[in-house]
């Protein structure tokens, strides 16, 4: 459970629709920064989106089938990882 330390010292939780220095309501520059904040947000999620689905087709591409081995074609086997 989050407790402030403003609410321990003051026993009361700050008011952030009010500056108190002022005492004159900033909720409207709060709400369009806010807004900015949140248009920005979902621009970025989409650009991010979009690269990750460019890089997805980029690796995939590399990406082989399968083996690529032949019938009767020598393989080297590392048996450094395997028990014997």
């Amino acid at each position: 459970m989050r407790v402030l330390l403003f609410y321990i010292n003051y026993s009361y939780y700050p008011r952030i629709d009010r500056d108190p220095r002022e005492r004159r309501p900033i909720a409207k520059e709060v709400r369009i920064l806010i807004e900015k904040i949140i248009k920005l947000y979902r621009i970025l999620k989409t650009k991010l989106n979009k690269i990750l689905i460019k890089i997805i087709k980029i690796i995939n591409k590399k990406r082989s089938k399968g083996l690529n081995f032949k019938e009767r074609e020598i393989v080297y086997i590392n048996i450094k990882n395997i028990k014997i």
